[in-house]
């Protein structure tokens, strides 16, 4: 009787349903009906969450640090090493709009093999962040609901139907749609968890290392103006860390809901992006921008996507992708070179 009261006072919130937690670092806990769940995926063929819009494609280098202690230099990160990237800013909507956006950044010359096609030619690494660092969904199921709902013109009834109230899933969709500025000045999060080898859970995290500009425009600039003028004047550059996971219960794998605090785990700087000054815009490279793939389960076993909307993305990124090729379409293909543009 006591935890019904106590699950009621806080239904709107939503923090009843977490559901049991892991017994150890890094587990993961998947669902009993999980399966059902994911072969909604296996026949969705929309966009991919925040790379509707394009705002475009740079070159870039990842250097590896050189001073990470032990248990850091896995898979990725066990050699110092410079890496030669692409990175895709994309987001929901237009540069103007409120948005959750998306910096997916593609690492060339890795060796190993990878999840997503064990198979495939080309050493490519991805790694996939976003404007904010939680997501709305719990799991598939929620994930799947959501879409459906969206696709029948039910979105805002999903969240605020008063027999099912989902509070904190609306919370989290109404504020991660904001309207940014600048693509540099925003801090990247994956949202959702990664392995970093046997037993041991991460996010990634991207902060500019760079200063803001000073820049005077004679009219409002939107994100993709500042991303012009910035790379013709100036190199800037990311600092990439991960936080690992230290508490199953405060820092949940099944539950990206739940924001990873850094009073909980202090990010760990493992590598430095930088961005060369360049011109990006022309319409062969914003072709190239808008075919290129980028999928987070390409990417090695020490660094397995995690937890179960990882899972459904698995599905849903291989489903879209397919349906693209099969249209005719050259959408999410994957480039045979780095070097495509120099």
């Amino acid at each position: 009787m006591a935890r019904f009261g106590w699950c009621l006072a806080i239904a709107l919130l939503g923090a009843c349903d977490r559901g049991p937690f892991p017994a150890r670092l890094g587990q993961e806990l998947p669902p009993p009906d999980e399966k059902t769940h994911l072969s909604f995926f296996e026949n969705l063929v929309i966009e991919p969450p925040a790379s509707q819009h394009i705002h475009g494609c740079v070159h870039a280098r990842v250097e590896i640090r050189d001073d990470l202690e032990p248990r850091l230099q896995v898979g990725l990160f066990s050699t110092p090493r410079t890496y030669p990237a692409w990175i895709r800013f994309a987001g929901e909507r237009g540069a103007d709009q409120p948005a959750l956006r998306s910096m997916a950044i593609k690492l060339w010359e890795f060796e190993g093999v990878r999840l997503h096609d064990p198979d495939e030619e080309y050493g490519s690494f991805d790694i996939m962040l976003f404007s904010h660092s939680v997501s709305p969904h719990k799991d598939a199921k929620t994930l799947a609901d959501a879409i459906a709902a969206q696709q029948a013109g039910k979105a805002l009834w999903f969240y605020l139907n008063p027999f099912a109230f989902k509070g904190r899933e609306y919370l989290i969709e109404r504020d991660m749609r904001k309207t940014h500025t600048d693509l540099f000045e925003i801090d990247w999060n994956s949202a959702l968890p990664y392995k970093l080898g046997n037993g041991r859970a991460v996010k990634y995290l991207a902060e500019s290392c760079a200063p803001p500009p000073d820049y005077i425009f004679n009219s409002a600039p939107n994100l993709e103006t500042i991303l012009h003028k910035r790379l013709l004047n100036e190199d800037v550059c990311f600092d990439l860390s991960v936080q690992i996971q230290t508490d199953p219960i405060q820092m949940p794998i099944e539950d990206p809901r739940v924001a990873w605090e850094p009073a909980d785990s202090t990010p760990i700087p493992v590598a430095r992006i930088i961005v060369p000054t360049q011109e990006y815009d022309s319409e062969d490279q914003m072709n190239f921008c808008r075919n290129i793939g980028f999928n987070p389960w390409r990417a090695t076993a020490a660094h397995q996507p995690l937890g179960g909307i990882n899972r459904a993305y698995r599905a849903w990124y291989e489903r879209f992708n397919q349906a693209q090729r099969a249209n005719g379409k050259q959408r999410q293909y994957e480039p045979i070179s780095f070097n495509i543009y120099f």
